[in-house]
Formats: structure tokens, sequence, C-alpha cells
């Protein structure tokens, strides 16, 4: 029996995104540690104690991966006691710690997630000289257990430094703990890119997903196949050094990845992709296009300077989901402006409504003719055109969208989704077309009545093949509005929303889900004097005011219905969360609902679905109009308000009321022109892969 380290030491920044990373495993729990918490949640509160005794620190999260040789397995005694003597080794002696165990049949092994600020006193414990002593204590750990390695000498998976290295290494070390030395050793090239691997692989992605994962982080990948299809080899190039996969170690050639770090290779499925990547090298991300998470990171720099536990849901803080979103595919962003200035120019002239209702008129902004009727990929290629950036839900209910729109019948439509490149079966192609068809129908009733018994089944298939949006109301304890009139929306006019929804979704990239949501509370659509209404609402969710968009504006601002309005006490706003009684932890304020909207959007596709905590999207119409006394108690505030003289105004007046918020100012105009802006840089890479896999 055996026991090694998977990967190496990491340290991040979120504790609750790596706590349910290690408890959402099926085969997951917890064994140990010193802390009184009995899941993620109630731990990553727990970790607050030591937070609040450094909140400037940045990365106070240390993981650890201790594992067994494949097929061995140590009881949870055992287990809790050898972390416990490694972690004291390492010099984690006042430290909160927590230990999992994912006890799979073929690779038992734990992870312990710590903190590496000290409850004695506050300080960081040091992580200097941090891959060297671990190994020793590893090796320490084997003797005492008895627990002899099964890998020879030979053997080893990866090649550790040379003698001269590891003297070298401890040379240096010396001098930086005297003073003589202004910097800490690092480690040789070859270890950090031995490192970087483990650390792409610790997941068991896919061979494209690695080589991808590997390009984003500097490392260039090339691989070799024969005439007859076999591999010739890997290698990788990094920091102007370049190494065989055999000179790493026999677990990074090609078929030792998949042997030992269980990396997942089909060459019928994989090839082409692989081939397509090493051509075309993915670029490191551009300043521009971080913007796209500039929530992710207000979350993470806020919750650094406060005490509440960050929520953003990581799978490992290195390879988090939100960077992989952010890193792939960088293109210049300079052929936009004038795109988003023509539209701008093309909308002047026209009331809201009529520029939205000749949008309508044309779903597919393409100069491409038709397919021929036999190929059911082009009929899908040719449906998809100039979508905006969605989930392949979403994306493929838009495309079930068009082709009805186009009278095509709905055993056709079916046969159009099973072209898409989720792999939909038969019966989930007939449920997106289902609820394709059902959105088309302009009037609610006529839907019940259609559909009938079918409805249930109709909602069944939305439940299960959409996301679980909450617009509810913030948490009970806000204060309730003080009597008034009674407030009565203005009438909505039925036939008009699918031209709205086809605005909101394919000129302004709002998620369908997203707008569906907004219609089906009442909180969006035209009214009878074809004016774009968005309904506000108390702090209790109760409907008691409106704003109005009637005039095309550069900056999407919405002018207050003073008709009927029933309180002051009213903004628009939409509360995301995976539970509806969950208490509101973050704000966003903005400037519009378009805004607002966009907002929600983002959020959601950078946490891949609903944020980890209950979300308020809040438009700002008036800033001495604010729910003061709500907003007083949310640490988490984010000013994202347009970048124009009014906005930078509101932020200024918001940011001296509520000192705790932080300021989230777009890159271009507005939220939305950032997110349009995005949007076309994914549709010309994709474009750009489309050409070059048909080379």
């Amino acid at each position: 029996m055996g026991v090694k380290m998977i990967g190496n030491q990491t340290k991040g920044k979120s504790f609750r995104g790596l706590l349910e990373y290690l408890e959402n495993r099926e085969d997951s729990s917890l064994i140990g540690g010193n802390m009184f918490g009995r899941n993620a949640r109630e731990l990553s509160r727990e970790f607050r104690l030591s937070r609040q005794l450094n909140p400037e620190a940045l990365k106070v999260v240390h993981h650890v991966s201790l594992s067994l040789s494949p097929g061995e397995q140590l009881d949870n005694d055992t287990w809790c006691e050898i972390a416990e003597k490694y972690m004291e080794a390492m010099g984690y002696i006042s430290n909160q710690y927590a230990i999992y165990r994912h006890s799979d049949r073929d690779h038992d092994h734990i992870h312990i997630c710590a903190s590496r600020i000290s409850l004695d006193d506050g300080k960081i414990t040091s992580d200097s000289w941090e891959y060297v002593r671990s190994e020793k204590i590893i090796r320490q750990l084997e003797r005492e257990y008895g627990l002899q390695p099964t890998i020879s000498s030979k053997e080893k998976l990866n090649r550790a430094p040379s003698i001269g290295q590891q003297r070298r290494l401890e040379r240096e070390q010396l001098e930086y703990e005297q003073g003589e030395r202004n910097t800490p050793p690092q480690q040789p090239i070859k270890t950090q890119l031995i490192e970087l691997i483990d650390r792409a692989t610790i997941d068991k992605p896919t061979m494209p997903q690695l080589v991808e994962r590997l390009q984003l982080k500097g490392v260039e990948v090339r691989h070799g196949v024969t005439r007859n299809g076999k591999s010739k080899g890997i290698s990788y190039s990094w920091n102007e050094q370049k190494f065989s996969g055999t000179s790493l170690g026999p677990a990074y050639t090609f078929p030792g990845l998949q042997k030992h770090k269980s990396i997942d290779y089909q060459p019928q499925r994989d090839d082409e992709r692989i081939e397509y990547l090493l051509n075309n090298r993915v670029g490191r991300a551009v300043d521009n296009l971080e913007l796209i998470n500039a929530i992710a990171d207000f979350i993470e720099q806020s919750a650094a300077e406060s005490t509440l536990v960050e929520t953003l849901p990581q799978l490992i803080e290195q390879l988090s989901v939100y960077e992989q979103q952010l890193e792939q595919g960088r293109t210049t962003l300079d052929d936009l402006r004038p795109a988003i200035a023509q539209k701008e120019q093309q909308l002047s002239s026209q009331t809201t409504v009529d520029a939205i209702a000749q949008n309508k008129a044309q779903p597919l902004t393409t100069d491409k003719p038709k397919p021929k009727e036999n190929s059911l990929a082009e009929l899908y290629k040719y449906y998809s055109t100039e979508l905006p950036n969605l989930l392949l839900t979403d994306r493929d209910k838009e495309i079930a969208n068009r082709a009805l729109l186009d009278n095509r019948p709905v055993k056709e439509v079916e046969e159009i989704i099973l072209a898409s490149p989720a792999r939909w079966t038969t019966e989930e192609a007939k449920a997106l077309v289902l609820i394709a068809n059902n959105q088309l129908a302009s009037n609610k009733e006529q839907i019940q009545t259609k559909a009938g018994v079918a409805g249930g089944e109709v909602q069944h298939l939305e439940k299960e093949l959409s996301l679980n949006y909450s617009l509810s109301s913030p948490a009970s304890s806000a204060s309730p509005a003080p009597p008034a009139l009674p407030f009565t929306p203005p009438s909505e006019d039925e036939k008009l929303w699918p031209a709205l929804k086809n605005y909101l979704t394919q000129q302004r990239g709002i998620s369908s889900n997203l707008v569906e949501t907004l219609h089906r509370k009442g909180l969006g659509y035209i009214d009878q004097q074809r004016k774009v209404v968005f309904i506000k609402r108390d702090l209790n969710g109760e409907k008691s005011g409106a704003l109005v968009w009637d005039t095309p504006k550069q900056d999407d601002r919405c002018s207050q219905n003073s008709e009927n309005t029933q309180s002051r006490q009213s903004w628009f706003h939409i509360n995301l969360g995976r539970e509806t009684d969950d208490k509101i932890e973050r704000v966003f304020l903005c400037d519009s609902p378009i805004d607002a909207l966009t907002l929600a959007h983002m959020d959601m596709n950078a946490h891949k679905g609903l944020p980890p905590v209950k979300t308020m999207y809040l438009v700002v119409d008036d800033p001495d109009n604010l729910p003061l006394e709500f907003l007083k108690n949310i640490s988490r505030i984010g000013l994202a308000f347009s970048k124009d003289d009014q906005g930078k105004e509101t932020a200024k007046t918001v940011l001296k009321l509520l000192p705790q918020s932080k300021q989230l100012p777009p890159n271009n105009h507005s939220w939305n022109e950032d997110l349009l802006e995005i949007l076309h840089i994914e549709q010309e890479k994709r474009r750009q892969q489309q050409r070059g896999l048909s080379r």
C-alpha cells in the first residue's frame, strides 16, 4: 500500500466553493477535522472566525489531497490521524480545518480544507519551501504507518528535482530567511509545470479539455499522430523551456495521462478537437474581456474585506468555471462599436415599440441563403445564426422557436433539434419543441385550452429542462410599505409580447428563460398604449408602481409612471436564488431594467446557473428614494451604474449613503453594451472555429 499527494497544495479565496465541491461527490463524507460544522454551509460560516482575524488577506484557503494506491483503503480513524499529523508537521497548529473522504473503490483519498490564518495571532501560516516539506512529511507518514510505496524509483510518476536543484533550493531558502534574498526561492520550471498539469487533471477532464486548460495557463502542447492513428507522444513548452512527456515522468506521457491521471480520451470523439486546438492556440485574456467576470471579481474582493463567507462556487480554485469562461477565444473588440452605433442610429427615429416590432419582423439577421432541405445539420446551423451566447437548452429552444415561426412541421423541428451538439434523446427533443410551441402562443388562455391535460406535462418538462428561477421577495424581515391606495398595473397588450421577447433575447442578448419568467410574473410587458412597462414592487414583493420605457434612449433609463402609483417605496427589482426563503446576501444597483436583466444574465453565466446566494438586482430611478434600512444590512453591494455623468453622480450619491458598497462601472456605456460586445466576440470565435473545421 502507498500514499502520495494528488496534485500539490493549492491556495484560493473561497471556502464555500471548495467545500461545496468536496461535499457534492456521491462518495463524499465529512470524517474529521477540528470544527463543529456538519456540512459545507455550516463549515463555511465557521471559517468566518479565522477570516475576521485577518480580513485583508486574500488567498486564505489551503487545499490538500492525500491518496492511496489504486485498490487500497484505510479506515476513517487512520485517515484522520494521518491528516492531523500532516497538518501539524506543515505548521497548521492553531488553524481551522475539515477532512473529507472520497472513498472510490479504486481511488480512496482525502481532501483537507484549511484556513491559512492562525487562530492564535491572526497571521498567515508560512508556505515557504512547502513542496519539499510536504514530500518529506509524506515519506515519514508512510514509514510510521507501514505504508510502503508500491511505485519503484524507475516507475515514479514524476521526475523529482535533482540533488543539485534540491541543494540550490535549500541554499536560497536559507538566504531568504536570513534576509540575504528579497524573494523566496522558486521551484524549477520543470517542477512548476508538473504541479500545473497536476492541478489541471485533478477532476479527470477529457483530453481536449486538458489541452485547452494548459493553453489557458500559457503552456504550449504538442501531440503527433501516426498514419495509423496512433499517438507519437506529447510534449510541453512553458516559460521558453521544452519538455517531453517522458522527461516529466510516466504520468505525463500521452498514455500515462490516461492511465495515471484518468484523462478521458476517445480518438473518434477527440482527435479533431485536439488538432484544432493545437493549430489555433487559445490566447490569454485581454483586459477588456475581463469585465465579463467583474461580478465574480466583486464577490471575491468584497468577501475578503468583510466577515461574510465567499460563495462563488468553484470546482478547484485554479480551475474554476468562471475562469474557463473568461479565458476562451479572445478576439479584437473594435468591430462591435460601429455596429452598436449603427443600431442606435437606426432606432433613433422610431418609438421603442416600433423598433421592437421591426426587429420582430426579421428575427434572423443574416444574408445567408436558406440551406437545402435535405440537410438537418444545415438547417440547425441556419436557425442558430446570430444567436447570442445561451445555455444549450435555451439555445435549442430558441432554434425550435425560429423553425416553428418558419412554419416547419413539428416533426421536422424535432429532427432539427436532434442535430444539436447537445445530443438530445428523441424524448428530450420532443419536450424542447413542445415547450417552444407553447411559448409561441401569445394568448395564455389559448395555451391552456389547446394543451388541456398536457399542461401539467409541459410544466414538468419545463422544470426538468430549464433553470429554477426564483423571482421572489427579499427577506421577510424587510420593513413593510405603508398602506396606500391600491395599485392597478397598466393593461397588457398580449399580442405584442412575442415582439418584446424577441427584442430582449435577440437584440439585447438576455436569456429567454429569464425573459419568460419576467413576463410570467407580470413584471415586464407592452401595455395598451404601446409602451414598454416594467413593474415596481415594494420589498415584500407587492406591485405598487411602474416604470415606462416609451422613448428610445442610449442609456435605457425609464420614466416614472405617476398614474395610480401606490407608494414611493417601490422599485423594479429581480431576486434570484436557489431557495425562495433564503435571505438576500448581495445586491447590485443599476440605472435601468435592461441593465438589471443583463446583470442577472451575466451573473448566472458566471456561475453556470443560479447564483450561490440570493441576489437582488435593483433599479435606482431616484437616488433619493432608496430602501436604506434594508440596504444598510447588506455588506456586499455593487454600484453597477452607467458610465455617463448621471451614472457617475448617482454612484457618488449612493456611495455616501452606503459606504460599504463598491463601484462596478461597465467598460462601455452600459452593462448591456458590455454583454453585446462579449456575445459578438464569442460569435466571431465560433465562426472562426467553423471555418477552421471546414478546411
